[in-house]
């Protein structure tokens, strides 16, 4: 080596390994930057949150303009009513004064019946004034949910809205006529014509997560309430979730528990053995709720034809038979007259869960959790809620707040 080398000086040697050393590098920008499931998960989940105060802020003022709306026509039929009632007083007075002339009976009694309607509209719209605050209130509380109390809807009616504008109407246009009856004014004729417009227009305005046919999904497991942001017709769940309160209470569905998981995929099993799991094979969805006791009821989707209705008795004893006697299974829906379809959604009491909590009615059990899943593994699931899972939300037509309280009313009903 140093002969070879010999001669030769520092500079040449370093000139020599400049000439074969090639130093390569890259700009930092010219990769793109690593990315962690775990950075992809806490994006997603700042978007969702994103999208859920927007929508929040959203229902608030939807639920504030309800609100005002509802003391302006609350106020509106007090005033009124207010005015039937004095034309009614009077005619009672004038009545009484004639009442040896068969008019004066006439009018005494058209100015009675004037008076009772014209206090019950006073008395409604008084419960109207303080819906409409009660909305406000919550709407700037950021709660879209608690529904607010009507003392005269929710005692008298049960919390039936249609049935308790029926009610203002009938005594607005009873008492309405019966004063022009008995007192023509021309004032009067043109209030109570308002009363009839804004009643009308009240019966038709809703107060949030009661009645309005607004897309909503309610969760299982987690009693979390979702609004579609999609068009229903594409059966799509978009995610806002909204935590509630509670297990099988109403208006809230009972809790996803691994129990009720579990024995959801015991039916799929034993379902698919039954029926196949083809693309066209019937009853694609399966509802199961638990009980305190050990037992299980289990709904099928689909109607309640004799083929559907035979492969619910073929499954009940497939699975008392594989797990223990312990098993009710129906592919009959509960009552569906206080049931309501939404639009672009499946029929009321077609659903899986329309028929466990017929399956449920009957048993003296408590309710522990309630699942519900997708059968098929050639169809895609349409409510799908997690990947890699066959587990489902519920449809636009089970998602419905009054359709929930119906359902839950109904499976506790018969509960120790």
């Amino acid at each position: 080596m140093q002969g070879l080398m010999s001669g030769v000086g520092i500079d040449e040697i370093h000139k020599l390994l400049a000439s074969k050393i090639r130093i390569t590098g890259t700009v930092p920008q010219d990769y793109p930057m690593l990315s962690s499931e775990g950075q992809r998960q806490a994006v997603q989940a700042a978007e969702k949150l994103e999208a859920y105060k927007a929508y929040v802020h959203e229902a608030s003022e939807e639920r504030k303009n309800k609100g005002i709306a509802g003391i302006a026509f609350g106020l509106f039929n007090a005033v009124c009513g207010a005015i039937i009632c004095e034309v009614g007083v009077a005619a009672i007075a004038f009545g009484t004064a004639g009442a040896w002339t068969g008019l004066g009976i006439v009018v005494a009694a058209a100015g009675a019946v004037a008076v009772a309607s014209g206090a019950y509209m006073v008395t409604s719209g008084i419960a109207d004034i303080g819906e409409g605050i009660q909305d406000i209130s919550y709407a700037n509380k950021g709660d879209t949910e608690s529904k607010a109390f009507n003392f005269v809807r929710d005692t008298l009616f049960d919390g039936n809205e249609d049935n308790y504008r029926m009610s203002v109407d009938i005594a607005m246009i009873t008492g309405g006529l019966l004063a022009e009856f008995a007192a023509p004014m021309a004032a009067l004729a043109v209030a109570v014509g308002g009363v009839r417009f804004s009643n009308r227009m009240s019966s038709k305005s809703t107060p949030p997560g009661a009645g309005e046919k607004k897309p909503q999904r309610v969760v299982p497991g987690t009693n979390k309430q979702m609004e579609d942001a999609e068009a229903p017709n594409t059966r799509k769940t978009s995610g806002k979730p909204l935590e509630t309160e509670g297990t099988g209470k109403v208006a809230s569905y009972p809790s996803r528990t691994p129990e009720a998981t579990a024995e959801a995929q015991n039916v799929v099993g034993e379902l698919n053995k039954i029926l196949g799991d083809g693309k066209r094979a019937p009853s694609p969805a399966v509802s199961v709720i638990t009980h305190e006791d050990g037992t299980v009821s289990v709904g099928i989707s689909g109607e309640a034809s004799p083929k559907n209705i035979e492969t619910a008795r073929q499954l009940q004893n497939a699975l008392n038979k594989k797990y223990g006697n312990k098993y009710t299974v129906k592919a009959e829906s509960m009552p569906t007259e206080n049931l309501d379809t939404i639009e672009g959604s499946n029929t009321a009491g077609t659903c899986a869960e329309s028929k466990v909590v017929n399956a449920a009615h009957d048993n003296p059990s408590k309710i522990t959790g309630m699942d519900t899943v997708w059968r098929s593994s050639k169809k895609e699931n349409p409510y799908p809620y997690a990947e890699n899972s066959n587990q489902m939300n519920p449809c636009l037509t089970c998602s419905d707040i009054k359709n929930i309280e119906e359902y839950m009313k109904y499976a506790n009903a018969n509960k120790k």
